[in-house]
């Protein structure tokens, strides 16, 4: 009876132990459980916090960009008075004050019969970042106004149509010419400039006829020699890149095309130079036109400079 009551003793501390483990078990399960869960809160929470500043940082910058629009604004008329008076501008460059932003480039010959009228244009174009030049014009006279805006390749089109339709509303007639750049006056590529100068007829012909260049397979150098040349006779000159491989509408052999019959004569003089430039041949052919507006087809050509063509 004593062996007996020994061993069930035994077994009950045995089941005991196996109570107290599992207890154990089950309490680290649940101990674990709830860290997992604060871990989840804790990362959800932080997420929260990162939105939220992300937000913030999102609303500070449209602050902030519409009060750098405002301030530019202001900064504009500022600068178009402090052009009108020496004194101011003295005064200002003393602050040696600067801000860093890509405005476009103006050098105004301003020319006493122009009186105020393009700087009052210039003024109320609140729609385009302008850094303007007011620069003298040694030995004026009263005699001229300025007739002639001088364009960069690199100059938004956008921005000068909106321009020229300002000063044509106010009764200001520029003929518009390329500004040339050399070496060192690179900065022209991306300026106007307003002044009278007598400019040469064919140029300001010139000035209004884009030319576009499309290769295959071409040789750089000649391709360069004839961006150069138009570029040097004033022509607003665009070139493209390269086809890799010769697309079905691509000219056989190097053709200048044009869109208007009246066109013809001035595409035949190009390849007239163009071949005494390159040593190659030019055809000429009035293109079918497909996507060029009725407005472009009068001032537009269009070379397909074939390098695979023989002869």
């Amino acid at each position: 009876m004593a062996e007996f009551e020994k061993k069930g003793k035994s077994s009950t501390r045995g089941i005991k132990r196996i109570m107290v483990i599992g207890l154990v078990i089950f309490a680290g399960l649940y101990l674990n459980s709830l860290r997992v869960e604060n871990l989840k809160q804790e990362r959800a929470n932080q997420d929260e916090v990162v939105l939220m500043q992300q937000q913030t940082e999102l609303v500070k910058e449209d602050s902030l960009l519409s009060e750098l629009a405002r301030v530019k604004g202001e900064l504009k008329k500022i600068k178009v008075a402090v052009n009108r008076s020496d004194v101011l501008k003295e005064k200002i460059e003393a602050l040696d004050i600067s801000l860093e932003y890509d405005p476009l480039r103006i050098d105004y010959y301003q020319r006493k019969k122009d009186g105020n009228a393009i700087l009052d244009v210039i003024e109320n174009t609140e729609d385009i970042d302008i850094d303007l030049r007011i620069i003298d014009v040694y030995g004026d006279n009263y005699s001229q106004t300025v007739n002639t805006i001088y364009v960069g390749k690199n100059v938004d089109e956008r921005k000068l149509k909106s321009l020229l339709i300002r000063f044509e509303k106010k009764g200001i007639k520029l003929t518009r010419a390329p500004y040339i750049s050399g070496k060192g006056t690179e900065w022209k590529n991306n300026a106007l400039e307003i002044g009278f100068e007598p400019v040469p007829g064919t140029i300001n012909k010139n000035a209004d006829i884009f030319i576009r260049i499309y290769s295959y397979a071409p040789n750089e150098t000649v391709k360069q020699k004839m961006a150069d040349k138009f570029g040097a006779k004033g022509y607003q000159v665009r070139v493209y890149p390269d086809w890799k491989a010769k697309p079905s509408f691509f000219s056989d052999r190097t053709t200048i095309l044009f869109y208007d019959k009246a066109n013809a004569e001035k595409a035949k003089e190009m390849a007239i130079w163009l071949t005494r430039l390159t040593r190659m041949s030019f055809a000429t052919k009035m293109g079918a036109g497909l996507g060029v507006s009725a407005e472009d087809r009068k001032n537009l050509f269009i070379i397909h400079y074939n390098g695979r063509t023989k002869g």
